[in-house]
C-alpha cells in the first residue's frame, strides 16, 4: 500500500509544473539561481559572438580566395571556387543563425518588495532557468541539424555542378562545424533544471511515502 502511495503522488505531481513549487529556502535558493543565470548568460554571449566572429571571417576569407583565384593547398580550377563560394554561403547562414536567433540566458530583475513575497524572487529565477534550460536545448538541435542539412545541401549542389570528389571535401571540411559549435556551447542551466527536477520528484516521493 505504501509502496502504491509513494508512486501515486511522485506521477501526480511530476506531472505539475516545476516552477510552481517553492523551496524552503527561498532566500538561498534564488541566490544561488541569480548567480547560475548571470554566469550562464555571460557564457552564452561570449559563445555567441565567437561564433559570429568565426563564421564572419571564414565568409570572408572564402571569398577573398574565390576573387584572388588561390589555392593553398593545390590548383586553383571552377571545382574549388564552386567549393569556395559553397564555403562562404554556409559560413554566412552560420553567421545569420547567430545574430538572428542568439542564445540569450534572461536574469530576472529582482523583486522590488521581497518581504511581500519571500519566494516570488525564487518562483522567478525558477522559472528562468527552466527556459533558459529550453534555449540550451534548441540551439543544439538547431546548430546540429541545421548545420547537417545545410553542409548537405551545399555538397549536394557541388555534386551536380562538379564531381563527387569535391562535394565529399566540401561536406568533411564542414560537417564537423555544427557538432563543435553544439559541444561548446554552455549546457548548465539545462543540467541544473535537470537535476532539480529530479531531486523535486524523488522529495516528493518521500513525502507520498510518509502518508
Amino acid at each position: 500500500m505504501g509502496a502504491r502511495v509513494v508512486v501515486t503522488v511522485t506521477l501526480a505531481l511530476a506531472m505539475l509544473d516545476l516552477d510552481a513549487y517553492a523551496g524552503p529556502n527561498c532566500e538561498g535558493e534564488a541566490r544561488a539561481l541569480r548567480a547560475h543565470l548571470t554566469r550562464e548568460a555571460s557564457r552564452a554571449d561570449t559563445w555567441t559572438s565567437l561564433w559570429a566572429l568565426g563564421f564572419a571571417a571564414a565568409a570572408v576569407g572564402q571569398i577573398v580566395l574565390a576573387d584572388a583565384e588561390a589555392n593553398p593547398f593545390g590548383e586553383f580550377d571552377a571545382a574549388y571556387r564552386g567549393q569556395l563560394y559553397v564555403g562562404a554561403i554556409k559560413a554566412s547562414l552560420g553567421l545569420g543563425s547567430k545574430l538572428v536567433v542568439p542564445l540569450r540566458i534572461r536574469v530576472p530583475p529582482r523583486v522590488p518588495d521581497p518581504d511581500l513575497d519571500q519566494c516570488e524572487d525564487a518562483r522567478r529565477l525558477r522559472k528562468a532557468l527552466a527556459t533558459a534550460a529550453d534555449k540550451e536545448r534548441k540551439s543544439i538541435l538547431l546548430t546540429i541539424i541545421g548545420g547537417t542539412a545545410v553542409n548537405l545541401g551545399g555538397s549536394i549542389w557541388l555534386w551536380i555542378r562538379h564531381d563527387f570528389k569535391t562535394a565529399a571535401t566540401s561536406f568533411l571540411v564542414g560537417a564537423p562545424v555544427g557538432p563543435i559549435s553544439a559541444l561548446t556551447q554552455p549546457r548548465g542551466s539545462m543540467r541544473l533544471h535537470k537535476k532539480q527536477r529530479i531531486e523535486w520528484v524523488a522529495g516528493l516521493g518521500w513525502i507520498g511515502g510518509s502518508f
